[in-house]
């Protein structure tokens, strides 16, 4: 597996107020792209900080040769991440915050060990391959550790959702809390075979979604393969061991070394006339043949999981955290909207922000400290686990499953 840097992604620190008016000042010097009270943003920290963000989020930042607003957009981004950062700096030196480079070290110890078996220079090198220095990742990583410490310093005092919000929340996505019937089944596929004098050309799979091509196939090949499967069921029925049978006559690859075991169907993923059996029979009972156009199946329901809707009470602690984000979230943005209206922050004209809105609702918190790759796989360290506030989800939900070629 390629192994990819883990970093942080900051969104909580790229928070704009609400209803916020900016100012604009053309008496900032040159090099100033903001002003946070009397701390100037200089082009100096805004140099040091764009490459971790573009290693951060190198696959969706704008081009800057064809698309030069965008790209502005992105630059403006930035800027305003430093200012929102100054602000929590000022908050975490008030209340006593701050992030040690034992706790930073403790952290890169833990993501050299998970992520690249414990080998520094691998990750120096992955680092190096991202167009990033160990300088530029401790600089990001640290200011994201800090951001979480004051993010959980503004909204430790959100603690609670009133019952009558989570009975709302539940009834509005109650069907995100439902599960589908599901069952395990194991099956024993017998294709038509075309006599040997004919170009047949068959591609075999239960998949709703497969394509499948049968050529010069005779009433009689299939009246010899319903021959077969009849006697495959009935020495079943009478006791065979499915194992030995399958590995015998299954047409199946992907599940006659397993006794036909073909795992969990849902519904939807399979030809009809296979599904339509699996969820008729009852439980341990051998179908007759049943014909698709990929031959005979003998199928076996081995197990069943009936369709479920879950109560408020069973998914409560999931609804809980999901609120709880979402109250801490604006809380944390009315805090920043309080914050930035005393510092009076001011613009370089050009690097105003956008828009008024919130941006740390695109992603995560740091509370969350939401843990991501410079690529694309995500992964998860100490610095905090993913929360996000799109579909709701829940630990019981139904898992997906994966099916076999036939």
């Amino acid at each position: 597996m390629t192994k990819k840097v883990v970093t942080v992604v900051l969104a909580l620190a790229l928070a704009l107020a609400a209803g916020l008016t900016v100012g604009c000042g053309d008496k900032l010097p040159k090099d100033s792209l903001a002003k946070v009270g009397e701390t100037y943003i200089t082009q100096e920290q805004f140099d040091q900080h764009l490459p971790y963000f573009n290693a951060q989020y190198a696959d969706s930042i704008p081009d800057k040769a064809t698309d030069p607003e965008g790209y502005k957009d992105y630059e403006r981004w930035v800027v305003d991440y430093l200012v929102t950062y100054e602000l929590a700096t000022r908050e975490a030196q008030s209340s006593g915050l701050s992030v040690t480079d034992d706790e930073f070290q403790s952290e890169l110890d833990q993501i050299v060990a998970t992520h690249y078996d414990g080998d520094q220079a691998d990750f120096e090198e992955e680092l190096t391959n991202q167009k990033l220095t160990l300088d530029q990742f401790k600089l990001g990583y640290k200011e994201s550790m800090l951001l979480q410490k004051v993010y959980e310093e503004v909204t430790k005092d959100v603690t609670t959702v009133p019952d009558e919000e989570l009975a709302a929340y539940y009834e509005e996505n109650k069907a995100y809390y439902f599960e589908e019937e599901t069952r395990t089944a194991r099956h024993i596929l017998i294709s038509p075979k075309a006599s040997e004098s004919d170009d047949t050309s068959t591609t075999s799979s239960t998949d709703a979604s497969s394509t499948t091509t049968t050529i010069a196939l005779t009433e009689a090949d299939w009246a010899k393969a319903l021959a077969t499967a009849e006697k495959v069921r009935a020495d079943l029925v009478a006791g065979a061991d499915w194992t030995t049978e399958a590995a015998e006559y299954s047409d199946d690859k992907g599940t006659k070394e397993i006794g036909g075991d073909y795992g969990t169907v849902n519904k939807g993923e399979t030809v009809k006339e296979f599904e339509d059996s699996v969820f008729s029979l009852a439980k341990d009972e051998i179908s007759q043949p049943v014909k698709s156009v990929y031959g005979y199946h003998i199928i076996q329901v081995t197990g069943i999981t009936e369709a479920k809707q879950y109560t408020l009470d069973e998914v409560k602690e999931d609804i809980t955290s999901i609120l709880l984000y979402e109250k801490k979230v604006e809380a944390w943005d009315k805090w920043i909207e309080e914050k930035r209206a005393e510092a009076l922050v001011i613009y370089q004209e050009g690097m105003e922000p956008t828009t008024t809105t919130t941006a740390s609702t695109t992603a995560t918190t740091a509370a969350a400290s939401t843990t991501t790759t410079i690529s694309s796989e995500a992964t998860t360290t100490s610095a905090g686990q993913t929360i996000t506030t799109a579909a709701p989800t829940t630990t019981t939900s139904t898992s997906t499953t994966t099916t076999s070629e036939q």
